[in-house]
């Protein structure tokens, strides 16, 4: 074998030695553990509002301090949540709620852990989840149910609100007092 052969085969290993090295070094790292590509892409937002209307009106909005939205079906996961709900005559509803979701397809919304609510009117209801359903209109409060309008308070296990604020059922262990004072207790 000539000496010119020898160096070249020398320099063909060399360059794929240093071929297979770079091809080692730059070899991207594998994804995270956890991420599959069967999870939905998720959109997280901070201070966002989402907002439906019905008949040409707003029929309620939601702030969320948190938002965390599914890319492909736009349904959303909320945390500390401050909204409105607007009924007949300038009725106004807030409402307040640790955690809640929103179903795009839909528009109905679910709000748990406490959820209070406060009417321009002055009236006041307690329950332990509210569930919006947009086809129908209603608002339904489930769960240790409790409220206040001037000298009336209540109480019962579901509160069925329909017809912008103008319908109210209570359903399961109904209690309704009249001529209660503020500072008088709810039983």
């Amino acid at each position: 074998m000539s000496k010119t052969l020898k160096i070249f085969l020398s320099l063909v290993v060399i360059a794929f030695a240093g071929l297979v090295y770079w091809a080692v070094v730059t070899a991207p790292d594998p994804p995270p553990v956890g991420l599959t590509k069967d999870e939905p892409p998720i959109m997280t937002f901070s201070g966002n509002t989402l907002f439906s209307e019905r008949d040409g009106k707003k029929a309620w909005d939601l702030t969320a301090e948190t938002m965390s939205m599914d890319v492909t079906t736009k349904d959303a996961r909320l945390e500390n949540i401050i909204g409105h709900f607007y009924g007949e005559n300038d009725l106004v509803v807030e409402v307040k709620a640790p955690k809640g979701v929103y179903t795009d397809k839909t528009k109905d919304i679910s709000l748990e852990d406490e959820v209070t609510l406060t009417a321009s009117d002055g009236s006041k209801l307690t329950a332990k989840t509210l569930t919006w359903t947009q086809e129908t209109g209603m608002l339904a409060a489930e769960g240790d149910v409790r409220m206040k309008h001037e000298d009336m308070r209540g109480s019962c296990d579901r509160l069925e609100i329909t017809e912008l604020f103008n319908h109210y059922k209570m359903i399961g262990k109904a209690h309704l007092e009249e001529g209660v004072k503020d500072d008088d207790e709810q039983k």
